[in-house]
């Protein structure tokens, strides 16, 4: 029987891409690409499938599906009271290439916004020499102390930052100052000065820093959002940045991407955005990720960062 594979990307050019490199790795299998299936018949025999904002009902004609791999480490475009996403492991993309990409990301944006590097560039279009004092505040929160928020947090450590999380377990890292509640959560705020959302996107995250959050903050603090833009009230962001009640906002992640033209966020003083690009997934890595996984599943182990449906993470 002729085994296959499913690359669901909705993007040509990357499944075209991908289905080279695993075609190399899985020479006796056919690789069926979401964009150029003729009919359904082609997936009878699929084994696995790499899946990123995909058409759920390709999944129902696989009978033989063992593993879904989703091409990224977020999965909240995955709607799971389909059945498809119950009836086989789903795992998320989780790679070490993913935690050094953001960890240079958030820690590069902290320390140029620490050391004053946008004001020296103002400076130097007026051609004016004048020494500025780095920002005081080394306090830093992280929502979200999974194993990206933890690398960064290592990172920080190293150069003097103090740490706090919030997690909804206790992690016992070492020299990190973890919470689990919104009682401390709320104690600790007013003293943070970054704020960096790593949370992955579930019904209990949801506009998670909204207005009473925002509340609690200093007015020289900045929010960094690298982890889903649903966990950020951007109208409540928006209202505290024009109050001059929180200073700056950096984010990568938003509700709506591509962020309409319209959106006040794109001329907003205040505010830098990047278009979603803090960690981008590697092509070989996802396709060594899927292969392991695959492997794992065929052999009767555990797939690696298998998501619990229920959680959602």
């Amino acid at each position: 029987m002729m085994h296959s594979i499913y690359i669901g990307l909705n993007n040509p050019g990357q499944e075209q891409k991908l289905s080279d490199i695993l075609q190399n790795r899985y020479p006796n299998y056919e690789i069926v690409l979401s964009t150029q299936l003729k009919n359904d018949l082609q997936l009878k025999h699929c084994q696995g499938a790499i899946i990123w904002k995909n058409d759920p009902n390709h999944l129902l004609n696989m009978p033989n599906l063992k593993l879904i791999q989703c091409m990224g480490a977020g999965v909240d475009f995955i709607d799971w009271s389909l059945p498809q996403y119950r009836s086989v492991p789903v795992c998320r993309f989780v790679d070490p290439s993913l935690s050094v990409q953001l960890a240079q990301y958030v820690i590069g944006y902290i320390l140029s916004d620490k050391l004053e590097f946008d004001g020296y560039r103002a400076l130097q279009d007026e051609k004016n020499w004048q020494q500025r004092e780095p920002r005081a505040g080394s306090k830093v929160l992280i929502l979200g102390l999974g194993a990206i928020g933890s690398r960064i947090a290592s990172l920080l450590q190293q150069m003097d930052f103090q740490i706090y999380s919030w997690s909804t377990t206790l992690k016992g890292t070492e020299l990190i100052h973890e919470m689990t509640t919104q009682d401390e959560l709320s104690a600790v705020l007013p003293d943070i000065d970054y704020v960096v959302n790593l949370l992955p996107s579930t019904p209990k995250t949801t506009n998670f820093i909204n207005e009473s959050f925002l509340l609690d903050m200093k007015a020289d603090a900045c929010v960094i959002n690298v982890g889903r833009g649903e966990s950020l009230d951007t109208e409540a962001l928006i209202s505290f940045l024009d109050q001059k009640k929180i200073r700056k906002a950096i984010l990568d992640v938003f509700k709506q991407e591509p962020l309409p033209s319209s959106d006040k966020l794109w001329e907003h003083p205040s505010v830098l955005l990047t278009p979603h690009i803090a960690a981008q997934s590697s092509l070989e890595a996802v396709a060594s990720v899927f292969s392991r996984n695959l492997e794992k599943i065929t052999c009767g182990k555990a797939p690696e960062f298998q998501v619990d449906p229920d959680k959602g993470y």
